[in-house]
């Protein structure tokens, strides 16, 4: 009995043992498994520093300078020689007007015309007694000699461009006169050559006949008997190509490729093998492999290309039969339709040369012309008014002149005078028939075209001045602005080009879209740049220190407002354990990496900067180091 209970009694003590180890593993395995279904983060200490925030925009880069071409008068535009991007000198022509007064000169030429009318039928209808039949049939002659010098200025008017125009005509015209001639003289030479030998043109008819009835059977395969085969192979050879594409090999040699593939296939019950596995693929959809569509393809490639075969053999006998004189083959009868077709030609162009140079003295006669039928206009003019003054004078000397006539004439004496002199001032200051550029540049816009009438004092186009430099501008806060100072620095971020490009700070003022809360900031840029590009600018602000500065990316936010989580270690009877505890912050400076905040931290804190998965206050953690 005594040993029965000793024995009990072991048993029970063993048992509990094993239970103990067996709890103690338990335990041991289930802390391992509850830390890696932990998230796990990473975490970095708070530091103390200094932090540069940036101050970041886009602006549109701009010339520093630029000239403004403007229209003295309004005229017709002729031709604008230049395009938006060009580049242009100081005496480079930007547009050529038609010839001819402006649009204020003709005004006031009429105007002056209607003065001298009306100062006319004053005289005339004067209360003078007398005869003055010489005096009006002065007026009348001088009227008709001005008429007849302003109808020979208006009809022997030949502007610039056509005067350029005829002299290039007359310099094509003779290049290609002279190339024509020594084309004469190359055939006449070859001529001279090949006439000492036979002439082999019957039988070159012959082979010429032969190669055109075997590409006409050629066509007729391609087109009708054989079409369905030959588009087939085609459609197929273009589609195996474009699988290829980078790969050597002509659609022909693709061609020649399937008809050796193929032809293996065809069994002599008419049955097919299986497709090659190197065509696998390459078949369009709508292509079926089957006996008919194969058979097909082969056959026609196969009469196809013995017929091109053929062809190639007959052009090679034909080519035999031409004489060769250094400068390629020749036969007689060509070389002789070739010298008679280029002394035609010869005729043809010497022809034209006469008629160019005929052209360019006419209108050289027409410009001498319109020259001296100016000045004749203008010693008309003078002399027509010299005769209405004459007949005014004998009506005073006749002393029959009435008084209020005297005073209106007087007047009318004066408009026309007036009228005469802004005549003279604008035909003194005129532009001439060309508009050249007054600075180095290059041309930005262009507001005019040809047959279009530039308005007087209206911006023709715009010039560009690169050697002033270029510059662009954006709109920062008025609290930003506060942060840079005239003179900073700035980036160019979104520049790759190898040559440098630095921005620096050189004005800043109000804003006129929102003057109450924004500045402009004006940047001057140097290196290479083109007008119109978009540049994002990154200024950076003059840097702070700071007791507690952490990374960006441990920043989190809620509807509570912006905070960071702080792994806190809390010692258990199983190890160490991570939580993640809340502590709210306020953001004072930024830059790209970190940031400066205020609030419950302190550089002995370990912020979480990013974590395997979503976190909350009060998560267990583990750290990326901790296994």
């Amino acid at each position: 009995m005594t040993e029965q209970k000793v024995k009990k009694r072991g048993w029970v003590k063993n048992a509990a043992i094993i239970f103990l180890a067996v709890m103690l593993v338990l335990t041991f395995f289930s802390n391992t498994i509850m830390k890696h279904s932990l998230p796990e983060v990473a975490a970095q200490y708070v530091q103390s520093g200094s932090i540069s925030a940036k101050i970041r925009g886009t602006g549109t880069v701009a010339a520093n300078e630029s000239y403004e071409v403007k229209s003295e008068q309004s005229r017709e535009v002729l031709s604008v020689p230049v395009k938006v991007g060009d580049k242009v000198s100081v005496g480079d022509i930007l547009l050529h007007y038609s010839e001819g007064d402006s649009t204020q000169v003709k005004e006031i030429e009429a105007a002056l015309d209607a003065l001298v009318l009306e100062y006319k039928k004053s005289l005339i209808n004067a209360s003078a007694s007398g005869d003055y039949a010489a005096e009006k049939r002065a007026i009348e002659l001088a009227q008709k000699a001005l008429d007849k010098a302003k109808a020979d200025k208006s009809a022997n008017a030949v502007t610039a461009q056509q005067l350029t125009d005829a002299k290039a005509a007359v310099k094509k015209a003779e290049a290609e006169l002279e190339a024509q001639n020594d084309k004469v003289t190359e055939l006449t030479d070859r001529f001279s050559k090949l006439t000492e030998g036979n002439d082999n043109s019957s039988e070159i008819d012959v082979k010429s006949a032969q190669i055109s009835a075997a590409k006409s059977l050629l066509n007729n395969m391609k087109s009708l008997s054989f079409k369905a085969g030959y588009d087939n192979i085609t459609e197929w050879a273009q589609a195996w190509m474009e699988i290829d594409k980078g790969k050597a090999g002509t659609l022909e040699d693709y061609k020649a490729a399937l008809a050796q593939l193929l032809a293996p296939c065809i069994n002599s019950d008419g049955s097919l093998l299986t497709e090659p596995t190197v065509l696998a693929g390459t078949r369009p959809a709508d292509l079926e492999y089957n006996p008919q569509t194969i058979r097909g393809i082969v056959d026609a490639y196969t009469v196809i290309s013995t017929q091109e075969q053929k062809i190639a053999l007959l052009e090679t006998e034909l080519n035999s039969l031409y004489v060769s004189d250094g400068g390629g083959s020749w036969d007689y009868q060509t070389v002789k339709q070739q010298l008679k077709e280029a002394k035609e030609k010869q005729k043809t162009l010497d022809t034209a040369k006469k008629d160019a140079d005929d052209r360019l003295a006419e209108m050289e006669k027409m410009k001498t012309d319109f020259e001296t039928a100016d000045k004749a206009v203008d010693a008309g003019q003078t002399t027509y008014e010299e005769a209405l003054y004459a007949l005014e004078k004998a009506q005073k000397d006749s002393g029959k002149q009435q008084a209020l006539d005297e005073l209106n004439m007087e007047a009318q004496r004066k408009q026309i005078d007036d009228k005469k002199e802004e005549l003279d001032s604008l035909k003194g200051g005129g532009e001439g028939s060309d508009v050249k550029s007054k600075v180095n540049g290059i041309v930005a816009t262009i507001n005019v075209s040809a047959g279009k009438t530039a308005e007087a004092n209206a911006v023709l186009m715009t010039v560009e001045v690169p050697d002033m430099g270029y510059g662009l501008s954006f709109s920062v806060t008025t609290a930003q602005s506060k942060k840079v100072a005239l003179g900073d620095a700035a980036e160019v971020t979104n520049y790759w080009y190898s040559e440098p490009l630095t921005a620096t700070l050189v004005g800043i003022k109000s804003d006129p879209q929102n003057p109450g809360t924004n500045k402009i900031l004006n940047f001057k840029l140097q290196g290479e740049v083109e007008s119109g590009a978009q540049l994002s600018i990154a200024l950076g602000e003059r840097g702070g220190n700071y007791e507690t500065i952490v990374p960006n990316s441990s920043i989190r936010s809620d509807s509570n407002g912006k905070f960071v989580l702080v792994v806190v270690s809390k010692n258990s009877a199983l190890g160490n354990r991570y939580k993640a505890t809340r502590i709210d912050v306020q953001v004072l400076a930024s830059d790209d990496v970190n940031s400066a905040v205020s609030g419950g931290l302190t550089t002995s804190d370990f912020v979480i900067t990013t974590s395997t998965k979503p976190i909350e206050p009060g998560t267990l953690v583990r750290l990326a180091d901790d296994t």
